[in-house]
């Protein structure tokens, strides 16, 4: 928790994102969770926005719970139910108790004005029905003696601001090599283990003195021009191990 305000901070984040399939993606958590995260014990939380691959992951993590993301619910809610402000109100107003959210899905459904309301209304009872098993927020079904148990915002937030912001925002457009490539790096810089991949492998840390003046990388061709790429010369993390891999003669 930060000393000046009511924020909190994730302790031993492990961020993984890949363009794999859903089988093939969980295995690689499952290695990376049995690597940083080694106790068989500890309370394992499925967070998701409903769509089916994400909850094969209970297939791999059988006694996790699964939490469908508030986030999500919410903005299915508003879709589906913004047609009359009352049936809104009152399904919102439900958002924890998946009974009561269920019957006022079901109410609305019976009580739409039109084919195009009532359409709206039994896609969002399709969608409880099919995460009903995670509408329940998972406080109320887990209990850690001694530990205050949070919420599961940080999962969006972490896949807005250390993924989508990158890879999907301003117009981006990637093919899948490309694609794959920077998630592994973004991954890796996220769980903050980005640095570490690509310093010596004695592990010698220390950084050597950076030179006054860069010159520009020379491609080893015949007859490639000089180029410069200037986002190395940024000074954040993902550039210095960029510029590892460019140019290995410039110290981190």
């Amino acid at each position: 928790m930060h000393p000046s305000s009511s924020a909190f901070r994730l302790k031993d984040k492990l961020v993984y994102a890949s363009i794999q399939g859903a089988e093939a993606f969980w295995e690689s958590v499952c290695v990376l969770v049995a690597r940083g995260w080694g106790d068989p014990e500890a309370v394992k939380v499925v967070g998701g926005d409903g769509a089916g691959w994400v909850k094969t992951a209970l297939e791999y993590f059988p006694s996790a719970v699964y939490q469908l993301c508030r986030f999500h619910l919410t903005r299915w809610i508003r879709r589906c139910l913004g047609w009359c402000e009352e049936r809104l109100r009152r399904a919102l107003a439900a958002r924890d108790d998946p009974e009561a959210l269920l019957y006022e899905a079901g109410m609305a459904v019976l009580k739409a004005p039109g084919p195009e309301e009532e359409a709206l209304a039994k896609e969002l009872v399709v969608y409880l029905a099919a995460n009903e098993d995670g509408l329940a927020d998972y406080r109320s079904r887990v209990r850690v003696e001694g530990v205050k148990l949070r919420g599961l915002g940080a999962i969006e937030g972490n896949v807005d601001k250390k993924i989508a912001l990158r890879m999907k925002k301003r117009g981006m457009a990637w093919t899948r090599r490309d694609a794959a490539n920077m998630l592994a790096f973004l991954g890796l810089e996220a769980s903050g283990m980005l640095l570490p991949a690509v310093w010596d492998e004695d592990g010698a840390g220390e950084k050597a003195h950076e030179p006054e003046a860069r010159t520009k990388v020379a491609a080893q061709g015949e007859g490639a021009a000089p180029v410069h790429m200037p986002v190395l010369d940024s000074g954040q993390p993902l550039a210095k191990a960029l510029r590892r891999f460019v140019a290995p003669q410039w110290p981190l």
